[in-house]
C-alpha cells in the first residue's frame, strides 16, 4: 500500500512556506508524467501549455515565493554547481527517462548546427531598400557593400554613398547599375545575366528621371541620378555618352540658378566632381564644373605629412605652371600613406590635381585665372608637357589605383606614348639626346617612360609595355653614357645600374613605393650590363 505524506505549503495568515527538495521533486515528476501521458495519447501539447502559462501568469502573486532555490552553503562557492551537475539514474525503460533522452538528443543536434543570425545571407532582411527586391538586387547590394571599390585609394569604410542612395529609388537604381557594371568587368568571363541586370537598372533610373523632368521636378536626387548614369557610361569606356549625361546635369543646375543651389549637398557635389574629371580625362578636355565639394582650405594635413611631401626636393627644372601640379600630387602621396589624413582630404587633393592637369593640357583660357595659367604654360618647354601627361597617368594608376585593363587608363597611357613620339610635342631626337641636351631632360624622359611602364601590364598590353620598357632602358643608357660627375646618380658598378641609383633619379619627380618598386624588381634589364 502506498504511503502518502502531506506537505504544508500554506502557513498562517495565508502565507506560503518555502518549498523543500522533496516538494520540488514531486512537482517536477508530476509535470513530466503528465506531459508524457499527453504525448502517448497523441494530444498536442501547445494548447495545454499555453493554458498552463496563462494560469501561471494569472496566479503570479499567489505563487510567488512558493518555490525557492536553497541558499548556497557557506565555505564552498562551487557547491551549487556540484549539486546541479549530479545525474539521477533510473531504469532506461522508464517513460520519464526515454523522454528526457529524446530531448537531450534534439538539443545536442541543434548545438552541432551553426546558429543562423537574423537575415543571414540576405543583404536586406527588413525590405528597407527603395527598389523592389527581385532579380539580382540582393547580390548587387551585397557586392556594393563588400566588394565594390571604384576608387580604391579613397574608399570610406562606412560606405556613405550607399546611405545617400537609400533616399530615393532612382539613385539606388543608378548605384546598382554601376555595381553590376563594375562586377561584370572584373570577371574573367562575361556574365550576360549580370550585364542585363545592370541595363535593367539603368532603364529604371532613366524612366524615373524622365517622369520627374516632365513634371519639372528637378531635385538633388534627380541630378545625382543623372550624374550616376554618367558614371556608369564612363566606367564602361563610353565617354561621349557620359558627356551627354554630364551636360544634362550642367543645364539643369543652371536652370535651378547655378552651382550655388547644390553646394549644400555634399554627396551630390562629390559625385558631380568625380564624373566631371573622369569624363574630361577620357575625352581630353577641361572639366565643365569648377571644384564643388572642397578646396585647399578644406584639406587638413598634419605637419609630418607636409614635411614628407617636400622630400626629396622637386626637380629644379620644372616650369612655374608645372610645379603646383607636382606639389599637389606630392601632398596626395604623403596623405595616402598617413593614417592621420581623412579620406575626404585625400579625395580633394586628387580632384584638385586632376583638374589642374586637365586645365594645363586642355584649358580654354576663358577666365583670368586660366589666362595667367596659359601664360605660365607658354613659358614651359615641350618636355614639361610630357611630364604633365605622365603625372596624369601616375595620378590614376598609382593614387586612384585604376587597373591597367580599364578604358580610361589605356586612353591616358596612349596619350603619353603619343606625346613621347610626336615631333610636335617634343624636341627632335637630336636636340633631346644630343650633346647639348641637359641631364634634367634625360631624367624627365626616364621618369615619364617609367610611369608608362608601371601603368601597363605585360599580360593585358604586352606591345605597349615592351615599348615603354625599351624607352626606359634607352633613357638610362643615354644618361649613363653622358656620365661624368654631373650625373644625377653615382654608379656603384661600372657594368650594372642598381635599383637604388635609379630610384634617386626618379624620386625628385613623383614616387610611391607600392606602385614603383615592383616595376624595378621585375625589370630584367636592370640586371644586365649596359
Amino acid at each position: 500500500m502506498s504511503t502518502y505524506k502531506f506537505f504544508t505549503v500554506e502557513g498562517p495568515e495565508g502565507k506560503f512556506l518555502a518549498a523543500n527538495k522533496a516538494i520540488r521533486s514531486h512537482a517536477m515528476k508530476t509535470a513530466l508524467r503528465t506531459r508524457t501521458q499527453r504525448a502517448d495519447n497523441g494530444q498536442q501539447d501547445d494548447e495545454p501549455s499555453l493554458a498552463d502559462s496563462k494560469e501561471v501568469v494569472r496566479r503570479k502573486e499567489e505563487l510567488k515565493t512558493r518555490f525557492r532555490l536553497p541558499k548556497r552553503p557557506k565555505g564552498n562557492p562551487n557547491a551549487q554547481a556540484v549539486v546541479a551537475d549530479q545525474r539521477v539514474t533510473a531504469p532506461t525503460n522508464h517513460p520519464l527517462v526515454s523522454g528526457r533522452q529524446t530531448a537531450q538528443a534534439v538539443v545536442a543536434q541543434r548545438l552541432v548546427q551553426p546558429v543562423q543570425r537574423l537575415g543571414s545571407g540576405v543583404a536586406d532582411p527588413f525590405r528597407s531598400l527603395p527598389v523592389p527586391i527581385k532579380g539580382k538586387v540582393d547580390v548587387l547590394v551585397k557586392y556594393m557593400l563588400t566588394g565594390f571599390s571604384l576608387n580604391l585609394s579613397t574608399v570610406d569604410s562606412q560606405r556613405p554613398w550607399f546611405g545617400y542612395a537609400m533616399q530615393s529609388p532612382e539613385v539606388m537604381h543608378a548605384t546598382l547599375a554601376l555595381s553590376a557594371g563594375f562586377w561584370a568587368a572584373s570577371m574573367s568571363t562575361p556574365d550576360a545575366a549580370l550585364e542585363r541586370e545592370g541595363f535593367w537598372h539603368q532603364g529604371q533610373a532613366m524612366a524615373i528621371v524622365r517622369a520627374n523632368l516632365q513634371a519639372r521636378n528637378i531635385t538633388n536626387t534627380v541630378l545625382a541620378t543623372i550624374a550616376g548614369l554618367g558614371n556608369v557610361e564612363m566606367f564602361q569606356g563610353r565617354f561621349e555618352a557620359a558627356a551627354v549625361h554630364l551636360r544634362g546635369v550642367r543645364d539643369l543646375v543652371e536652370a535651378r540658378g547655378g552651382v550655388e543651389t547644390i553646394l549644400d549637398d555634399f554627396y551630390l557635389c562629390r559625385c558631380i566632381d568625380w564624373v566631371d574629371v573622369q569624363t574630361a580625362s577620357g575625352l581630353g578636355r577641361a572639366p565643365l564644373f569648377p571644384p564643388l565639394h572642397g578646396g585647399m582650405d578644406d584639406v587638413l594635413l598634419p605637419p609630418a605629412t607636409l614635411h614628407q611631401a617636400g622630400l626629396p626636393p622637386l626637380a629644379p627644372a620644372l616650369c612655374p605652371a608645372v610645379w603646383p601640379i607636382f606639389h599637389l600630387l606630392r601632398l596626395a602621396v604623403a596623405a595616402r600613406d598617413s593614417p592621420a589624413v581623412s579620406a575626404n582630404s585625400h579625395r580633394i587633393l586628387l580632384h584638385l590635381a586632376d583638374s589642374s592637369i586637365l586645365h594645363f593640357l586642355y584649358g580654354d583660357g576663358s577666365s583670368r585665372r586660366h589666362d595667367q595659367h596659359r601664360q605660365e604654360k607658354d613659358e614651359c618647354n615641350r618636355t614639361d608637357t610630357v611630364l604633365v601627361q605622365a603625372t596624369h597617368v601616375f595620378l590614376h594608376a598609382a593614387l586612384r589605383q585604376v587597373p591597367p585593363t580599364s578604358s580610361l587608363l589605356r586612353t591616358l597611357v596612349g596619350r603619353l606614348q603619343d606625346a613621347l613620339t610626336n615631333d610636335d610635342a617634343l624636341p627632335s631626337e637630336t636636340d633631346f639626346w644630343g650633346a647639348g641636351g641637359d641631364h634634367d631632360d634625360v631624367s624627365a624622359l626616364a621618369w615619364a617612360a617609367f610611369v608608362g611602364l608601371a601603368a601597363t601590364s605585360e599580360s593585358a598590353d604586352g606591345e605597349r609595355h615592351a615599348w615603354f620598357s625599351n624607352l626606359f632602358g634607352a633613357a638610362i643608357s643615354r644618361a649613363r653614357a653622358q656620365g661624368g660627375t654631373e650625373m644625377p646618380w653615382p654608379l656603384a658598378d661600372d657594368d650594372f645600374v642598381g635599383q637604388a641609383e635609379i630610384r634617386r633619379v626618379l624620386e625628385p619627380f613623383l614616387w610611391r613605393d607600392e606602385f614603383c618598386m615592383p616595376v624595378l624588381h621585375a625589370a630584367s634589364w636592370l640586371h644586365r650590363p649596359l
